[in-house]
């Protein structure tokens, strides 16, 4: 008998019974098996480069996002210098001395001079004011731009494209 009357089987009996409750109960083995030390050194490996790779990826998608995010940006700012020009752009209606509209055309658009003897010349149009007119570099009254033209016997249209 050992000490306290115990013998040295009852105890191994003991060891062997709390290693299978462990094993049993807790789902894990008291004596894991031993690692080696190159298994453990390819696992840090792996997870070093994983971690690597994984932040080069969210960099790169979070750039992509940037750029495109600062795209769009631009694209609206565009579009709005569009649309606030557009809105800005102004009509020249072209009235004879009586006041009677002959034609309208949007600020830039060409007009047709067609002379008696067929030659044609082809004038851009700028908007100066409701009554004024810049044709080719020259302010005119478009009432009086008109009345000029016919009196040269010139004909006055706007230029249509075919």
């Amino acid at each position: 008998m050992l000490h306290g009357g115990v013998d040295g089987n009852r105890w191994n009996w003991f060891c062997k019974h709390s290693v299978w409750i462990s094993q049993t109960h807790f789902g894990e083995n008291p004596n894991p098996p031993a690692v080696e030390k190159g298994e453990e050194k390819m696992f840090i490996l792996g997870m070093t480069v994983g971690g690597m790779a994984g932040a080069a990826l969210g960099i790169t998608l979070m750039c992509c996002i940037v750029a495109g995010k600062q795209e769009d940006q631009q694209m609206e700012q565009m579009r709005r210098k569009n649309q606030k020009k557009y809105l800005e752009q102004k009509n020249i209606h072209f009235r004879d001395m009586e006041g009677r509209e002959r034609f309208t055309l949007w600020d830039g658009e060409n007009i047709c001079l067609t002379a008696e003897d067929g030659t044609r010349n082809i004038s851009i149009c700028r908007f100066v004011d409701e009554h004024q007119v810049e044709v080719d570099g020259q302010i005119w009254n478009t009432a009086e731009f008109l009345w000029q033209m016919e009196r040269r016997g010139s004909q006055v249209s706007p230029l249509e494209i075919v």
